[in-house]
Formats: C-alpha cells, structure tokens, sequence
C-alpha cells in the first residue's frame, strides 16, 4: 500500500510543480531569514536585492554575487530562496 501511496503523491507534486530556470546575468531578490533585534518581523522585507545571478551549478542552486554591508561576496543560492526582480519604470 505505500508504493501505490507514494504513486500518488508523486503524481499530484507533478501536477503542480514548476521548473524555474534563470539565466546568468538576471537580476534577482533573495530571500533572507530576519535576525534583527527590537524590530516587527511580521512588518519586515523577506527579500533583499536585486542581485546578479552568475551562474547555474545544478538545477536548484545558483552562484549569485551578493553585496551585503558594502562587501560583494559569491554565494550558492537554492532555487526555492529565488524570486526573479522587476523593474518599474516611473
């Protein structure tokens, strides 16, 4: 009964799933986990940025540049984490 379950289960991920793909040079938001004292996490930005992708390692992790505190730095970022940026033009 658990292969017939776990059947079931990857067909219904499947219906829903989508591939997210970005290309080097893109710009993206990151999302941060919220660690300052004495201010509201409800009211704070999830996502910071935008960032340049360099490149794509896997399908789920991404080499991004990163610039926090005025230092650029190269991370590997998880897809899921990922939010691809828009500009708005005024």
């Amino acid at each position: 009964m658990s292969k017939k379950n776990n059947l079931f289960k990857k067909k219904q991920y499947d219906i829903n799933h989508k591939n997210i793909n970005f290309n080097p040079e893109q710009k993206v938001l990151i999302k941060f986990d919220f660690n300052e004292k004495d201010k509201s996490k409800k009211l704070a930005n999830k996502y910071r940025g935008p960032f340049t992708i360099i490149e794509k390692i896997s399908d789920v992790n991404y080499k991004v540049e990163l610039t926090l505190k005025r230092k650029k730095t190269i991370d590997t970022i998880h897809v899921q984490r990922i939010k691809p940026f828009c500009e708005i033009e005024v």
